[in-house]
């Protein structure tokens, strides 16, 4: 006859060392970039980081800008200064006459079109909530052959 093992069964203990409660929510997503400009930037535009860091604008048509958006600048910089970008999220610009609840896309030097490109990259960039708004929400881009 064997002599009888033991099983020692122990159980984690779970201690709490400081208790806290949830804080009040913040404002909706997205937040702002600053970056150097590399090029004198309109505002409303795509751009991405060129090769020094810098923001350039974003074109359907050269590849390597489109996988590298950035966001959309929330106004105009010169060369050299900073320019303040929006990743993701909403922003209003009452000049814009968005269809809502369509798509909106990277075109040519930056700038935004509703339209579908019919050669380089598709690149939804986010959708027209009203005529004047715009929610960013960059998307995968489609590269045509």
């Amino acid at each position: 006859m064997s002599e009888p093992i033991a099983v020692v069964v122990s159980k984690p203990q779970t201690i709490v060392v400081h208790s806290i409660q949830q804080g009040p929510p913040g404002p909706p997503g997205g937040g702002t970039i600053v970056t150097p400009a590399g090029q004198d930037l309109s505002g409303h535009r795509i751009v991405c980081l060129n090769s020094t860091g810098q923001a350039v604008y974003a074109d359907k048509d050269f590849l390597a800008t489109v996988q590298q958006v950035l966001g959309l600048t929330t106004g105009a910089a010169l060369s050299g200064t900073s320019a303040t970008l929006i990743p993701a999220g909403e922003i209003t610009e009452p000049s814009w006459s968005l269809e809502p609840s369509m798509p909106v896309y990277l075109g040519n030097n930056g700038l935004l079109t509703q339209a579908v490109p019919a050669t380089g990259a598709i690149l939804q960039v986010g959708v027209a909530l009203a005529a004047s708004r715009l929610l960013i929400d960059m998307k995968m881009p489609i590269i045509q052959i």
